[in-house]
């Protein structure tokens, strides 16, 4: 089982890859714009924090309920966030948009609710890159996954045109595709737990 992930991976790879800078370039330059004192970047900031402070995972947390908080942020990550653009890899250029988003999203968290940075300790700059890292490998992972199914979609029926209901799709790749969604289910666990039971979380 582990060599057929591992080969999975290998095959996706330069898509995730792609996909992981994409997360890191669009995060710094959120990060970049909220510590530059960007007024739309710290509003936005403002209201996606407020707007998440309704979701179930916070819910939880505030209500001591943080192993709960973890599962429920992990499934929301995953089922909401991962596998639509997942499924978008088959445009093979609609997830770039969305991950320039997210990441861009990521960056503009990188100060607190009174516009301080997180990085100013080394404690909290190691809990906020370490949850942004891991999340971006799972995400990275999922989508790499998704992208490498849109160009096998698009090498094997460029010659049939616009005949969608003739379209057809190698079975190697969508099976790397269902091992490498299997594999990033740990890993959304993982980052999920980190943020939520993290000592570190202060």
């Amino acid at each position: 089982m582990f060599d057929r992930v591992a080969t999975a991976i290998r095959r996706c790879a330069r898509y995730s890859l792609a996909i992981f800078l994409t997360y890191v370039v669009s995060a710094t330059v959120g990060a970049a714009m909220v510590h530059a004192g960007s007024g739309f970047a710290l509003s936005r900031r403002d209201a996606i924090v407020e707007r998440a402070a309704s979701d179930q995972a916070s819910l939880d947390y505030r209500a001591g309920r943080r192993a709960r908080a973890a599962l429920a942020d992990a499934a929301a990550n995953f089922g909401l966030a991962a596998l639509p653009q997942t499924i978008a890899g088959l445009t093979i250029v609609l997830p770039y948009l969305t991950v320039a988003h997210q990441g861009w999203v990521g960056g503009i968290v990188s100060v607190d609710g009174h516009h301080v940075s997180r990085l100013r300790s080394v404690r909290g700059g190691a809990y906020y890159l370490g949850v942004l890292l891991l999340q971006f490998l799972a995400f990275s992972l999922c989508i790499g996954g998704g992208i490498r199914c849109g160009v096998a979609l698009y090498e094997q029926n460029r010659h049939v045109g616009w005949r969608f209901w003739r379209y057809r799709i190698r079975r190697s790749a969508l099976g790397d595709l269902l091992w490498i969604i299997g594999a990033s289910i740990p890993l959304f666990l993982l980052a999920s737990s980190f943020e939520f039971l993290s000592s570190w979380n202060a």
